[in-house]
């Protein structure tokens, strides 16, 4: 099931501060907002957010978001990132408020386990997901699905719906989706060339052009 992670924060009273000012001081931009939150704008600790996103699904995790200079921590959940094309860093997290008792919708990142027979036979394997969105109360999304395919043969595919979820997990996307599939390797044939009668006989060097 989700974690509770800590997570810091800082009420970012000068929003016109870009993320590249933010970095220089180890904060990330973030804003946080909700049905009955009013949205604000934080400066994230970059340390705590490099370590969320290290350990892996952080989109289904429950973040303790404490705000400096307030007693109690907000339950919140990464909605949205933004990241550095460059370098592949957040340079800007939005952050939804949920209740604990409120079923909400998430991505839960898929890890796909064990090699499959149809690779080993030299097939392909092609995954169509690397996430699925589904619906849980906060506390008991799970971070990462696992799913098997050391069974699948070159030929065979799954859907969504070999997925095993945990009890109280609810699927949203289509469970008819395609997952994986083997495909048989590319076999590559040799285009054949067409010749024409002349241009295949052998040219005779030294005839005259009476000879011709």
């Amino acid at each position: 099931m989700s974690q509770t992670n800590e997570l810091h924060a800082e009420v970012r009273e000068d929003t016109g501060k870009t993320s590249r000012k933010l970095a220089r001081v180890g904060k990330v931009p973030a804003i946080i907002y909700g049905s009955d939150h009013k949205a604000e704008a934080l400066a994230l600790d970059r340390s705590e957010l490099d370590r969320l996103f290290a350990h892996g699904g952080v989109r289904s995790q429950v973040l303790h978001v404490h705000v400096a200079g307030r007693k109690s921590p907000i339950n919140a959940m990464v909605r949205a990132v933004q990241s550095d094309p460059t370098r592949s860093v957040p340079i800007h997290v939005d952050l939804i408020v949920v209740k604990m008792d409120v079923a909400v919708h998430a991505a839960v990142t898929l890890r796909f386990i064990g090699e499959s027979l149809g690779v080993k036979a030299g097939g392909v394997m092609n995954a169509n997901h690397s996430s699925i969105a589904v619906e849980a109360l906060p506390g008991d999304l799970p971070e990462i699905l696992e799913v098997d395919i050391s069974s699948m043969e070159i030929g065979d595919t799954l859907t969504l719906s070999a997925i095993v979820l945990p009890e109280r997990v609810t699927l949203v996307d289509d469970p008819g989706e395609l997952l994986a599939s083997v495909m048989a390797p590319k076999v590559e044939v040799e285009e054949e060339v067409e010749v024409s009668e002349e241009e295949a006989q052998p040219e005779v060097i030294g005839e005259t052009a009476e000879e011709e």
